[in-house]
Parts: structure tokens; sequence; C-alpha cells
């Protein structure tokens, strides 16, 4: 853009192509429409579409500032949660929800019509079927309600890094007993989408963190692992920009 605006002149080149008429199936389901114009537009610029919403460019973006992967796992998500008509300020609601119901809960694991209370939704919804399978094992009929929180957390676009771990932690942590055990840091990595085992790294630590791992701790996990890194890499620069 200030490229464009430092110039004395731009030129620019401008087709006109032929009206679009709408067939009987446009006029029915502006959608499709929509989408079939979009189309033509694009074939004629010879450029590809995408389903992705400023919604999920705000998603992807904010993965992204947190250093997290599989930024494409939290648009998938983010479109389903949408079609169920759940909004932005609805989701902080019932996050609140949720995160009593795993931490005042002996068994993390939901089945589909316990979701469905939880998300005010109906257990026949398609949209509420398909998020449910996204989550779900093989050979089992229940899914990870701290996952699930964990990632719908990150719809709400958290801005810090601390934050959003201080979230993790309590998620995970059962019975609120003020550490993680190590199966419970290995649970939360893998919701994070981060493979690296904090068996390994409590191995390698020789910091005496032991198999109780608190939230100073797992910070520590989080910010000395190799995999885990990206999520301070941000945090990091802000620091040293206050600093400064």
């Amino acid at each position: 853009m200030w490229f464009t605006l430092s110039q004395f002149h731009n030129r620019f080149e401008i087709e006109f192509l032929p009206v679009y008429t709408p067939s009987k199936e446009e006029k029915k389901d502006v959608k499709l429409f929509a989408y079939n114009v979009r189309s033509v537009f694009a074939r004629v610029l010879g450029l590809p579409i995408t389903e992705n919403s400023l919604e999920d460019a705000r998603t992807m973006r904010n993965a992204d500032v947190l250093g997290l992967p599989n930024a494409q796992h939290l648009v998938h998500i983010s479109r389903i949660v949408r079609q169920l008509g759940i909004t932005r300020d609805e989701m902080k609601e019932l996050l609140s929800s949720l995160c009593d119901a795993v931490t005042q809960s002996s068994e993390p694991s939901v089945t589909l019509d316990e979701l469905a209370i939880h998300l005010k939704s109906s257990p026949s919804s398609l949209h509420l079927r398909e998020l449910f399978l996204f989550y779900l094992k093989a050979g089992e009929n229940v899914i990870d309600l701290r996952k699930f929180a964990t990632h719908f957390y990150l719809l709400t676009l958290p801005k810090a890094v601390d934050d959003f771990l201080q979230f993790c932690f309590h998620v995970y942590d059962r019975n609120q007993k003020g550490f993680l055990v190590v199966s419970e840091v290995n649970e939360l990595l893998d919701a994070l989408g981060l493979p690296q085992s904090a068996v390994e790294v409590l191995a390698n630590s020789g910091d005496g963190l032991g198999s109780q791992v608190s939230y100073e701790g797992f910070k520590e996990i989080v910010a000395n692992s190799k995999d885990c890194n990206s999520l301070f890499k941000h945090a990091r620069s802000k620091d040293k920009k206050h600093k400064s």
C-alpha cells in the first residue's frame, strides 16, 4: 500500500466481464451464487480460491503469534463452531462452563450428548457430530474435553502466551492439586500439537523437577524444548522491546 501511494501515478488494467446471470439453483441459494461468481473472477485472474474467511485468517494469525503448529486444525474447528451459530462472545461464556466442567470432574472424557449440553446444541446436529468426530479416537466413543477446551480457548484469540499456558495448566491439573504429573504434561503437549515427550525433557533437564511439575516447571519445559520453543519466540521479542 505504501509503495502504491508513494508513486506519482499507477497503471492498472480494467477488464469488463460478461454479465453473470444466475441460474434457478443460484437464485434459491445466495451462497452458491457467490461461490460461482467468485470462481469466475478467480479463473480470469488465474488465481486459486480458498474457503478461509476473515475469522479464519485471524485464527491462523493468532496461532502463529503464539507459535502453535497445526493452525489449519484450528481453522477447521473455528468453521464448525461458526456453523453451530456460536459467536465469539458466546465462546467466552461457554469457555467458563467448559473449564468448570473439566476441573470439577474426575473424568475428562465426554460423550456426544454431554458435549451437546456443554455447547447448548442438539446431539442430532450434523455440525456438532462433525466436531465430535474430529476429536474422536478410533475405537472410542468419548473425547477428551480438556483438549477441546484448550482449542476452544484459542478461538477466543488470546493475546498473551502466558495467559494461554496458565489456562492449559489449569485445565489439565486434575483435582486442582497445583501441579501436573508427567502423563498430564504429555497429554497437554499432545493437545498443543507439540510432539516432544515430557518424560524425555524431564530426564534431560537435570534441574530436579521430578515427576510433579508446577506451573513454573511447565513453562520451563515449554521454553527449553526444541519442539515447544516457538511458543515463546514472540513473547521473548516483546519482552526485549518492552525492556528497551
